[in-house]
């Protein structure tokens, strides 16, 4: 609200006491605000912190995730070859050993992607 004061109303005393009582109020609401813009940046600093992390947590997740269903398709393909090299008994094993051991890798890595992102929820 904009008022004009005349010069004989800003001449009584009344007039500067309201004055410098608004004067005082206002620094204080700006020493108050100042302390609002520091609490602001230092909560914009954490939260662009906390972007980054989550940016990598979720590429680190996908990595995770390509590797377990790379393991499972790869154990499940070798285990599915191995009918057919029931003429060569050494391969026979050798594939279904390797099979089973992608498959149970690809199990345990994704089950352990899931438990700590269950952990990492609390």
């Amino acid at each position: 609200m904009t008022r004009e004061l005349s010069t004989e109303e800003l001449t009584q005393s009344g007039t500067a006491k309201m004055m410098v009582a608004s004067l005082d109020r206002l620094d204080e609401e700006v020493e108050e605000l100042k302390d609002y813009r520091e609490r602001y940046h230092d909560a914009s600093r954490t939260a662009a912190v906390l972007e980054v992390r989550l940016s990598a947590l979720r590429r680190q997740s996908v990595t995770q995730e390509v590797v377990s269903t790379g393991s499972l398709v790869i154990g499940a393909a070798l285990i599915g070859f191995v009918p057919s090299l029931k003429d060569q008994p050494e391969q026979m094993t050798a594939a279904l050993a390797f099979g089973t051991i992608l498959i149970l890798g690809g199990i345990v890595a994704k089950v352990t992607r899931l438990w700590l992102g269950k952990e990492g929820d609390r």
